[in-house]
């Protein structure tokens, strides 16, 4: 054994306990600000909630289960605790040592995903380099070029380690250069200061059923593809929809959308919550909208894209997708998230992540924890 593994073996269990009393203290401070989510539910679905979740050996309390049961009215015992499946079950069904890697930055994204299913990127830049969409190297009289060119409004996001949607920006061609609503300049001199992977693609105009909701926001289904690991089938667990609530590029929750969980079929839940579940919302704030009984004509369309994808990816057992369909009804990959992937989106109607797969996922999890992948040190 390696002097690496010895150090990680010690620090494991310390840095485990810490995710634990995170999200102890997240949810004890939301029920706290919140009593009406802190209410008792049915004794038979907590008994059975704990009797499955006991399995992984770490503590579990009924906290997140009132939660989610509380702001949904919805009952179910299989609903995720959220300490437990960052501490635990990402970990054992994916390879977290390589999350935020290669296979998260949008850059390198289209070797694992076909490129009809991605946006046009009219510029990628690597590590100080310039290339075009195939990856042929690009000199910066060439980006110059491509920047004084009129391609339509632009998306330019940071490529790798873009939580939340933070550093996307949209630019409009304007007096021959392309401005952003802040007025910044999209030229090479400015992205080299902003990150060491970047990405510049067309805007994608969305399908009139998002559009409908708000036209100013891309407004993507987050859908999460599980292999199950006992028999290598490649399911969807489970889904959600997000919307932007103002004239901002991006739908995220974190940076003041809101979303809504989706039925195996597509189907809207009834209420959309913001990130803090402070506010429910029957109808969309802008446009409203009412979400009940709307159901997204694209949605079985997008599962069997996703589902073709992460067949190719054999280290992640757990992926989400964020995925529209455009305007001509073409699927389109936004992005993928590998680690700290949430389970509020999806768990915010019809029930839990994983539903009718839970019982077998968390068995499988109890048995294979060797995987779990929380290195915290190497060696060289």
């Amino acid at each position: 054994m390696v002097i690496s593994d010895i150090i990680n073996g010690h620090l494991h269990s310390f840095m485990q306990r810490r995710v634990l009393n995170a999200y102890n203290k997240q949810i004890n401070r939301i029920l706290k600000n919140n009593p009406k989510l802190a209410a008792p539910i049915d004794d038979e679905v907590v008994k059975k909630h704990l009797k499955l979740y006991s399995q992984l050996g770490l503590p579990c309390t009924d906290k997140w289960l009132r939660y989610y049961s509380n702001l949904t009215g919805f009952l179910d015992y299989t609903y995720i605790p959220k300490d437990l499946f960052y501490a635990l079950i990402e970990r054992v069904l994916n390879n977290c040592d390589r999350t935020n890697g290669d296979i998260e930055d949008k850059n390198l994204l289209n070797i694992y995903v076909d490129k009809q299913y991605l946006p046009k990127t009219y510029l990628r830049f690597v590590r100080g380099l310039y290339f075009d969409e195939n990856y042929k190297f690009l000199s910066k009289d060439d980006v110059n070029s491509i920047l004084k060119t009129d391609h339509g409004p632009l998306i330019g996001k940071i490529a790798s380690g873009s939580l939340g949607g933070h550093g996307v920006k949209i630019f409009k061609f304007t007096g021959g250069r392309y401005l952003s609503e802040d007025n910044i300049e999209l030229t090479g001199s400015w992205i080299e200061k902003i990150a060491d992977s970047y990405v510049v693609q067309e805007k994608l105009e969305q399908c009139e059923f998002a559009n409908k909701f708000n036209s100013y926001s891309v407004n993507t289904c987050r859908i999460t593809t599980l292999r199950c690991p006992w028999n290598g089938a490649i399911v969807v667990a489970k889904a959600g929809m997000r919307f932007g609530v103002s004239q901002a590029a991006i739908d995220n929750l974190s940076s003041g959308g809101i979303a809504t969980g989706l039925s195996e079929y597509g189907e809207l839940g009834k209420f959309a919550f913001d990130d803090l579940c402070v506010k429910k919302y029957e109808i969309h704030p802008t446009s409203n909208i009412c979400f009940k009984g709307q159901i997204h004509p694209y949605y079985q369309k997008m599962c069997e894209v996703v589902k073709l994808c992460a067949s190719k990816i054999p280290n992640f057992n757990l992926i989400s997708w964020d995925v529209i369909a455009d305007s001509n009804g073409n699927i389109k990959i936004i992005e993928l998230n590998l680690g700290g992937q949430g389970t509020d989106v999806q768990q915010f109607a019809f029930g839990s992540l994983f539903g009718k797969y839970t019982e077998p996922l968390i068995k499988w999890v109890s048995e294979h924890k060797q995987y779990d992948t929380f290195h915290h040190f190497r060696s060289f």
